[in-house]
């Protein structure tokens, strides 16, 4: 009997469609030819099922050793075990848990050269085995494996496993099968055959001998004389007379030694055209490119199958489209990678990239130039002030510019040195804007903050310094500014 348990740490619909196709090809590859023992059957299993998956498109674009593969074959006593990569298997004999070696061989996919050890031993009655995924293991832990198995059957230890797996918040693979070894019982009738005797238990008297015996007897006998008479009946029969002996004419055999002949000269030409194919066919670095064009051509192929599911789910099950358009973006960028450059390939790209665009609820906003600033200019702190002007300091000269968002004109609007109307305050050098309703509040090197409040739309205006409540000024270490509550109509200045 064979059990199977492929395993991974990575969700997703295409490692379910892999750890499928492994499992099915495993267990009719094992059980098609039996023949060459239980080892080298197993072995060969896992090897056909490693091949399907790299040549089939579940298996396109799965880094080496995704899979996790523990097989077990029971035959009467015996135990045979085979584990690659992330799944595992233990023995509990004696309530004691044998722990396997970690060190084993990596999953499938893998290289062609790597060894597959099959263990033999001895299961006896009470033994214990599982075969788990990796990742339950170490989700759950072996002890809660061991306990289970001792303390509660087989399927009710597999559910509370199952539930401490999703109590943990344990994500992939959760593949577990356990096997218990225990005697089978069977109940042999007896039916009580009367003895002949003169008492019967306790009571006196003579007891006759069954008449049983001589019955069964008289109707096998009977039984016998009708077979008897049938044989004979069918003896009488009229039977049908033997065919007579058939001669092959010579000719016939001439012919049949001709075509024969043919065949021969048939098959030795074929083998001249394979062994002219094989000298004359370039080898080596002419087609060391072959990989890579087959590579391509399986995530292009896996691509737009995971595009058409997507496109198919992206209303129903927006989630699930989610991750085909993921998907399918990786092997885009996979055949990219590989060189292959086609308009099927951009035109995939941007199918994918319109599906994403449409689940996220991306847009693409249109760009538009309103005006261009001078070479000479490096501008900082670019805010939008009142009456629909982008205002920047120059910090290249240490003044304030707006810049006009309908025509696009620049105008100077605050220059280092600028003095507040009607008295004999200047503003240092601007290094900070922030808008603040009508105005804009602008900071000076020396920490004052000022405003400037605009006249007109072609930059005319009025400077004026702000007055705080409580310590005036601000450190040079200051942050951006909050400047204006409109709900109130006053200044709130302070560090945000």
């Amino acid at each position: 009997m064979l059990f199977i348990v492929i395993g991974s740490a990575v969700p997703g619909p295409r490692i379910r469609e892999a750890t499928r196709l492994v499992a099915d090809t495993i267990r009719h590859e094992y059980y098609y030819d039996e023949s060459a023992g239980v080892p080298v059957c197993l072995e060969k299993a896992v090897r056909s099922a490693d091949r399907r998956l790299r040549s089939s498109r579940e298996g396109a674009g799965l880094p080496p050793g995704s899979l996790g593969v523990a097989a077990a074959v029971i035959r009467n006593n015996e135990l045979y075990l085979a584990t690659l990569g992330a799944a595992e298997a233990y023995l509990v004999r004696s309530a004691r848990l044998l722990i396997p070696d970690r060190s084993s061989p990596g999953g499938l996919p893998m290289d062609e050269s790597q060894s597959i050890d099959v263990w033999r031993g001895e299961l006896s009655v009470g033994d214990d085995l599982l075969l788990v995924s990796r990742n339950m293991t170490e989700t759950v832990g072996t002890e809660e494996l061991k306990s289970a198995v001792l303390t509660l059957h087989p399927q009710a230890a597999v559910d509370h496993l199952h539930h401490l797996f999703v109590a943990a918040g344990g994500i992939g693979s959760d593949g577990i099968i356990a096997v218990e070894a225990a005697e089978q019982t069977t109940r042999a009738k007896s039916r009580a055959t009367p003895v002949a005797g003169d008492v019967y238990g306790d009571l006196p008297g003579a007891v006759p001998e069954p008449v049983g015996g001589a019955l069964g007897s008289t109707v096998a006998g009977v039984a016998g004389a009708m077979d008897s008479a049938r044989d004979r009946f069918w003896d009488a029969m009229p039977k049908r007379r033997p065919r007579p002996t058939e001669v092959t004419a010579t000719t016939s055999r001439a012919e049949a030694r001709r075509h024969a002949a043919m065949g021969l000269l048939a098959l030795v030409a074929v083998v001249f055209v394979v062994g002219l194919i094989l000298v004359l066919v370039p080898r080596g670095s002419d087609v060391s490119g072959v990989p890579e064009v087959a590579g391509s051509d399986s995530a292009l192929a896996s691509a737009l199958d995971d595009a058409n599911r997507a496109d198919n789910l992206i209303n129903a099950e927006p989630e699930k489209a989610m991750e085909y358009y993921r998907e399918a973006w990786t092997e885009v960028e996979q055949a990219r990678s590989t060189g292959l450059s086609a308009s099927a390939l951009d035109d995939l790209e941007l199918r994918v990239r319109t599906g994403l665009d449409t689940l996220y609820g991306a847009r693409t906003p249109a760009i538009k130039q309103i005006a261009r600033l001078p070479d000479d200019h490096d501008p900082a702190y670019l805010v939008e002030g009142p009456q629909g002007g982008a205002i920047y300091i120059d910090q290249a000269t240490g003044s304030v510019h707006r810049v006009n968002m309908k025509n696009g004109k620049i105008a100077d609007i605050v220059h280092e040195g600028d003095k507040q109307k009607g008295t004999d305050r200047t503003i240092g050098e601007p290094i900070q804007l922030a808008a603040a309703g009508p105005d804009v509040v602008i900071v000076d090197d020396k920490a004052r903050p000022w405003r400037w409040r605009p006249s007109n739309s072609a930059g005319a205006g009025t400077l004026a310094k702000l007055a705080l409540q409580g310590k005036a000024g601000f450190e040079a270490d200051h942050g951006d500014l909050e400047a204006y509550d409109p709900a109130v109509g006053d200044y709130r200045m302070y560090v945000a």
